[in-house]
């Protein structure tokens, strides 16, 4: 039985993993750089445009346009980036699905909107739980739901935007959905340290 979510379509599982893992990575530093720049302060809107529901915020002040605008681009990007960077070095591409350039490009763009579309049922339940952005919640099993789901949400929803329109292995999603949301956390860690956000959430 082949490891791949489509039949007729062979992808290497090591070679989609570290393909998708090291895009995000890549589109990620170009996030924490374009939250920071003073350039896009004038897009920190907020994405519910300060809307309630049962008079509790839908999402709060850290969803915001400028986040969602650079991560379809940022991504879409990566994908090239990661796949044609090898040929400088004189190695064939990297990507693990043999399609022309500007779909990879699109597909990367699409992949990086679900990722922060992905995050925003996660914003919507905590703000209804009377958890403010950037907050814990009080008991320690809502503390580690919460870990699991800041970090796991916006990977899922990528990977299952990705699945649409090109085939991942399933060995493939084991690991990414590992190694992911703790490389995920790892970078907010880091950024936690630097000063660049407020906690490691």
């Amino acid at each position: 039985m082949e490891d791949d979510m489509n039949i007729g379509v062979t992808v290497r599982p090591l070679q989609c993993c570290c393909y998708l893992l090291s895009s995000f990575c890549l589109a990620g530093m170009a996030q924490t750089w374009w939250l920071h720049s003073r350039l896009v302060r004038g897009l920190a809107i907020p994405l519910d445009g300060g809307a309630t529901f049962r008079g509790k915020r839908w999402f709060g002040d850290n969803k915001t346009w400028r986040g969602l605008l650079l991560m379809p681009v940022a991504v879409g990007l990566s994908f090239l980036i990661v796949a044609y960077a090898p040929i400088v070095a004189g190695f064939s591409p990297q990507s693990p699905w043999p399609i022309p350039g500007f779909l990879l490009f699109f597909l990367g763009a699409w992949a990086g909107l679900a990722y922060m579309l992905a995050e925003l049922p996660n914003s919507f339940l905590k703000r209804q739980l009377g958890i403010e952005a950037g907050e814990r919640p009080n008991s320690r099993l809502e503390q580690r739901l919460c870990l699991f789901a800041d970090q796991a949400d916006s990977v899922i929803g990528a990977l299952l935007a990705i699945v649409l329109f090109a085939p991942v292995p399933w060995s493939a999603w084991a690991v990414i959905l590992t190694i992911g949301p703790l490389l995920h956390w790892a970078f907010n860690l880091v950024l936690k340290w630097t000063g660049l956000k407020k906690r490691a959430s």
